[in-house]
């Protein structure tokens, strides 16, 4: 089997996203094609390919953690957070320091980890989390090409908008992903259906699996299924959904944290439900305390409530790192496994996040809203089989590359069409400094006018389309992102605006080639969309 595009017949036709929409009319279908070809000529150094006899790397292993910034992080800087799980990965990693997200929310970045298109490209949002972008048969996924290399293909984890996605689970043999859709009639469930075995190896856990024993019950599943497979190649992702909000950290993590007791049982549950559920008014109150005498408050009494707001904010983001230690430990279980079965040395282990999260930086909470680097900057581990140092690289790349990099590392099959990115191979020796492509993009806002961030040497421009709002900002000099220079650096602007514009137009130009057949869409169920709603995934 290839994992090269099946052949597709019919004419070009608009598509639903940012991209399509503000450009595509502008495209024609002769420009389509010349950028096409350029871009696969010079963006990526893959053609597609046929199948390899024998997987070169027997086990491989992506771990994705769900809303992990990389500053949470003891090798990115946070020290008072303890993880040695993923400290004992990074010391044999290729780490990667400045790692950027596809997208601030996690079902476009997914999708673009597993398929090596930008969200501008795969479309796979219209607006609308309950209406899915179905992508096309000429797109292969990460798991149809490993399988096609001769792999066993697992997914194991949990997030509503991954489990209740029919783009996810193309490819995979077993498919352990919860929470399951509450009802047998979902369409979102009948386009979904994986060509092989769903592999529900465990039909008990979708009764007892939620927020607060999610990370327990996965890790469980993935030991197990290591157990029954370690035998013969596989690939394996697991995804753990914490340090996601509602951020149900234990509660010996958050006292060992903030240092000092917290209330017992039901109380400290009710009292951290209680935090997630008012930060809403936490956010109204912060910005009536900020604005001081303003508010009609005095001073004395303004200076009083920031000081309480404050308080309140370290406790949010203590749960917060306090679930990031929960999930450290629950990866040095899954290490566990894979050295009592005596595969961790030999095995490809991949770890980074869909996404990072907001704790105030621009005046908001929690992710999907912007694409500041809060939201973008993620980790990106890659330990090799048999390595036993690794080095730090600290050129700017996309967890995109993932879907290349992987391929490369381990068969003959080749991304198909609409790859633009490079594989992170390059990067495996110490010093090395691969030639790159001129920028990097990530997009699609959940909440919010859409937007589209470009990553140029230092600089940053994000641009809003629809009303022409635009930033730029010196990550050099200003990793934060708290002054921008659109109005003291012109030429900046304009030369970000310039690759903006390109990017656009190849986006469109790869969108025509991708989606020749015409796009479809696939609306969930009344009882998904209540289960997303329940997980902060509509409003």
């Amino acid at each position: 089997m290839s994992c090269s595009p099946r052949p597709a017949a019919g004419s070009a036709a608009a598509i639903p996203s940012s991209a399509g929409r503000v450009l595509g009319a502008v495209v024609g279908l002769g420009l389509a094609t010349l950028l096409l070809l350029t871009g696969l000529l010079v963006w990526t150094r893959f053609w597609p390919g046929g199948a390899a006899r024998t997987p070169r790397i027997p086990h491989v292993i992506l771990l994705t953690i769900d809303t992990l910034r990389a500053d949470s992080l003891p090798f990115h800087g946070n020290t008072r957070v303890k993880t040695p799980a993923l400290a004992e990965i990074a010391r044999r990693s290729v780490l990667f320091d400045h790692a950027l997200a596809p997208s601030p929310w996690t079902r476009p970045s997914v999708i673009s980890i597993l398929t090596g298109l930008s969200p501008a490209v795969h479309g796979v949002t219209v607006d609308s989390i309950d209406v899915e972008t179905l992508l096309p048969d000429s797109v292969r996924t990460l798991a149809e090409c490993m399988r096609a290399a001769g792999y066993r293909t697992a997914a194991i984890g949990y997030n509503p908008a991954i489990a209740a996605s029919p783009n996810v689970r193309r490819g995979f043999d077993d498919f352990l992903f919860y929470p399951e859709p509450e009802d047998e009639s979902d369409p979102s469930a009948a386009e979904s259906a994986p060509p092989a075995s769903t592999g529900r190896a465990a039909d008990d856990v979708a009764g007892r699996i939620d927020v607060d024993n999610a990370t327990e019950i996965l890790t469980e599943l993935a030991e197990r299924w290591l157990a029954g497979h370690a035998s013969g190649p596989f690939f394996l992702w697991l995804h753990y959904y914490d340090p996601h909000t509602p951020y149900t950290a234990p509660r010996e993590q958050y006292v060992a944290l903030m240092g000092e007791e917290a209330t017992e049982g039901q109380a400290y549950l009710d009292w951290r439900t209680a935090m997630i559920q008012g930060m809403a008014q936490y956010l109204y109150i912060e910005r009536m305390a900020l604005a001081g005498t303003d508010s009609g408050e005095s001073p004395e009494k303004a200076a009083l409530l920031r000081a309480a707001l404050h308080q309140r904010r370290e406790a949010l983001r203590a749960l917060y790192d306090g679930e990031v230690q929960h999930v450290d430990q629950a990866v040095g279980r899954v290490l566990g496994a894979l050295k009592r079965l005596g595969i961790y040395d030999g095995s490809l282990l991949v770890v980074t996040s869909d996404h990072g999260e907001e704790f105030f930086e621009h005046g908001g909470l929690d992710h999907g809203h912007t694409l500041y680097q809060e939201l973008l900057h993620v980790p990106l581990l890659l330990k090799r089989p048999g390595a036993r140092e690794g080095h730090r690289v600290r050129e700017r790349v996309t967890n995109r590359s993932l879907f290349p990099t992987l391929l490369e590392l381990c068969s003959d099959v080749r991304p198909g069409l609409g790859v633009d990115v490079e594989s992170l191979v390059p990067f495996w020796e110490p010093g090395a400094v691969p030639a790159r492509a001129a920028y990097l993009l990530a997009d699609s806002i959940l909440f919010g006018e859409p937007a589209t961030a470009i990553f140029f040497g230092d600089r940053k421009y994000t641009r809003q389309p629809r009303t022409g709002a635009e930033e730029l900002y010196d990550l050099a000099a200003d990793p934060g992102e708290t002054t921008s220079l659109t109005a003291s650096d012109p030429a900046g602007t304009a030369e970000g605006h310039r690759l903006f514009s390109d990017a656009m137009r190849r986006a469109a130009a790869f969108q025509r080639a991708v989606w020749i057949d015409g796009v479809r869409t696939t609306e969930v169920s009344e009882a998904t969309r209540r289960m997303l709603r329940t997980h902060g995934y509509l409003k």
